[in-house]
């Protein structure tokens, strides 16, 4: 169940329209199979569900109206029972379901809203720790590596009390959106603290961590040249070879190595990263 439900977050709204759709006319022909003494037609909430949840309003509207039409073409082919009212029955029918897609898409955009940054639109803390503990446990479950990168922008401080805190916003968000150009679809980046960011490589080695981080490090002197910041960056990176017991001590770790690579290297360069790999406890390599 839980990877159906991973997989429906992954598709588009057009594949998951298509696959609501699909789902629905499924439950159209088991109904038409089954006939109308069995109370099949109620699972056609279930795709219903499914696309306003990871689709949005629009589209569970458009899905719920097309499940009430195979609704009634199914009563209709089977014939209205005595006293039966098939019209009126979809009217109400397409109102239930409405209402379920409302609450679901705006349940849905309100738990967002809770895991989003509010200055850049990218993940928060709270969405970043989630999403780093699903990846220990995957990591338990198939032994496969992952790594965490631990960002931070220098002198941030300096920034806001020099230019302002408008100029110090914009060079977040900047720095916000190149992160974004530089990572994967499967990647996470989230805003931690006023001038902290991490980064989570799903099932990357060491040495895919190594070669997005150097995108990375290209990327961002690019923009800090184009945009002319005042300001550098220190960056920690872990790949763990077997997943560390909690969220906390992986933080923690890449955090100790964005500080050591803050003190190893000359301000003048304007990113600055150590990465390590990790199993267990023990260090197995480490590239600058």
């Amino acid at each position: 169940m839980l990877s159906v439900i991973e997989a429906l977050g992954h598709r588009g709204r057009a594949s998951l329209l298509a696959w609501g759709s699909a789902a629905a006319l499924a439950v159209a022909a088991l109904s038409y199979v089954a006939g109308p003494d069995v109370a099949l037609p109620i699972l056609y909430v279930l795709p219903v569900v499914a696309v306003a949840w990871f689709a949005g309003r629009t589209a569970g509207a458009a899905l719920a109206l097309f499940c009430a039409a195979l609704w009634l073409a199914v009563d209709l082919v089977h014939g209205p029972a005595a006293g039966d009212l098939p019209y009126w029955n979809t009217v109400i029918r397409v109102g239930a379901l409405l209402i379920v897609t409302h609450f679901l898409a705006a349940l849905n955009v309100a738990l967002q809203y809770a895991r989003t940054d509010y200055l850049t639109g990218i993940a928060n803390g709270r969405a970043f720790y989630d999403a780093a503990q699903s990846e220990i446990a995957r990591a338990r479950r198939y032994g496969s590596a992952f790594t965490l990168v631990y960002l931070d922008v220098d002198d941030l401080r300096t920034v806001n009390e020099r230019y302002g805190h408008y100029v110090g916003d914009a060079l977040i968000r900047s720095v916000a959106a190149t992160l974004r150009k530089s990572l994967r679809s499967t990647d996470l980046v989230a805003r931690l603290g006023a001038d902290d960011f991490a980064i989570l490589l799903p099932e990357t080695s060491a040495e895919s961590a190594q070669a997005a981080l150097r995108k990375l490090e290209v990327l961002l002197a690019e923009s800090a040249q184009k945009s002319q910041w005042a300001s550098s960056f220190s960056i920690g990176g872990v790949t763990f070879t077997s997943p560390p017991d909690t969220v906390e001590g992986a933080l923690n770790r890449a955090e100790d190595l964005m500080y050591a690579a803050k003190k190893a290297d000359s301000k003048s360069t304007t990113v600055r990263w150590q990465l390590e790999a990790v199993a267990g406890s023990q260090v197995r390599g480490m590239w600058t």
